[in-house]
């Protein structure tokens, strides 16, 4: 085999490989965008899963029910006071989320925070 016809062909092999990746890479992109499109398209709100009755207390030490909450958007986190990074910092991203909601969003919307600690988490504490 010349020199020339050795170059070509391992310049089809090359051609060949990248577009046989280009072509995985396309059917994998299809298939992450078909299982977001059918996850997004199978939630939709308003959220209506029933929160179980659950005996909390609020910051003022009054016995709190989810039903305070009834027809305005929250986010529920679970967290303890005493955590000393990750919950901080969750807590201020949720608020900056909250501060940008479009319209009143912001004023109606809640953030609930449910301790994991409530022998140190006292309403005192909170």
């Amino acid at each position: 085999m010349s020199q020339p016809q050795g170059h070509a062909k391992r310049a089809w092999i090359i051609a060949g490989g990248v577009v046989g990746a280009l072509v995985l890479l396309a059917l994998l992109g299809s298939i992450v965008l078909i299982a977001t499109q059918s996850r997004l398209s199978s939630v939709e709100g308003p959220f209506t899963k029933e929160i179980p009755n659950v005996a909390l207390v609020d910051d003022r030490g009054d016995p709190f029910s989810f039903s305070r909450l009834a027809g305005m958007p929250y986010a529920l986190f679970f967290g303890y006071t005493h955590c000393p990074d990750t919950c901080p910092i969750t807590l201020a991203k949720l608020e900056r989320a909250k501060a940008r909601l479009p319209g009143d969003g912001s004023s109606k919307s809640r953030i609930v925070f449910v301790t994991v600690d409530p022998p140190r988490d006292t309403p005192r504490v909170l």
